[in-house]
């Protein structure tokens, strides 16, 4: 079988429970705020559509069609669901914050900021894919610009958007630190949301780590899938993103169903929130 065309079959089967199971958590145990499981439900989306256009684009290959359209749209895909990854990531700090951080204005900030990062890193991406797959095939008499500089914004967008990735998940690495170190005093849904993150963030630094390489060597077949090596990209990507998913379903099956996460220990269950509510109550006599 060709591989290519197993890869496809392999993420459309691998994650396939994230179009159900986010959704379930967002909208069946879990309230407010839902972006983590949203995310996670957009990532698998993202996924399923990569896999199919993986499976489509090998198909036609065999055959001997090249399909620049669904070569392209392949590649993005596999490329870009990682900041939908990463957004839910953020969603799960962002629980933390709601239960326990909610009067600190510079989490809220930082938060903010890596939203910001993502979305940028997202546009970049996105018109990057653009000018990779309407590249024109002339030597730009037409729209007055050569073809080597179409092809130069392009790797040069590229560029940027994965080094940017990789920096927001630094800010996300250091906003789990700085929330981090309160744990002991946190909620219970705050630190399982904490953990989920510790123990993801180094399969998200080897997958983004993945996607720079590729960028900033674009010939080297290892750090490309499209054309490039299958076996790197399931080592390095495709088993990262597994792993972190898997996590974070984990992480809110575990945490107890609550309506929203401002509701306090009354829909948790938690012993430090219930001490902290009584603490509170004291100081208010």
């Amino acid at each position: 079988m060709n591989p290519l065309l197993s890869l496809g079959i392999a993420i459309k089967a691998l994650f396939l429970p994230l179009l159900p199971l986010p959704l379930v958590l967002a909208f069946g145990r879990h309230g407010r705020p839902r972006m983590a499981w949203i995310s996670l439900f957009l990532f698998g989306c993202i996924r399923e559509i990569s896999g199919s256009f993986s499976i489509v684009y090998s198909i036609r290959r065999t055959h001997g069609w090249y399909d620049p359209g669904m070569f392209h749209s392949a590649r993005t895909t596999l490329d870009i669901a990682v900041i939908a990854l990463l957004l839910s990531t953020v969603g799960l700090l962002r629980i933390v914050h709601a239960r326990d951080f909610r009067d600190s204005i510079r989490v809220r900030e930082w938060i903010w900021m890596v939203y910001i990062g993502l979305v940028t890193c997202f546009i970049l991406h996105l018109t990057g894919s653009i000018l990779r797959a309407f590249l024109p095939e002339s030597d730009g008499a037409e729209t007055g610009v050569p073809h080597a500089d179409w092809r130069k914004a392009s790797v040069a967008l590229f560029k940027v958007a994965w080094v940017l990735i990789l920096a927001v998940l630094l800010m996300i690495l250091g906003l789990g630190i700085a929330l981090a170190r309160r744990f002991h005093g946190a909620t219970r849904p705050s630190r399982i949301c904490l953990v989920a993150t510790a123990i993801a963030t180094p399969f998200l630094m080897v997958r983004v780590n993945y996607g720079v390489l590729g960028a900033l060597y674009p010939s080297d077949s290892t750090s490309n899938v499209l054309p490039g090596s299958v076996d790197a990209f399931v080592g390095m990507v495709l088993i990262m993103e597994w792993v972190v998913a898997a996590l974070y379903l984990a992480a809110g099956f575990k945490m107890a169903p609550s309506r929203d996460a401002v509701a306090g220990a009354e829909h948790t269950g938690d012993d430090t929130g219930k001490l902290r509510q009584s603490m509170e109550s004291y100081r208010s006599l």
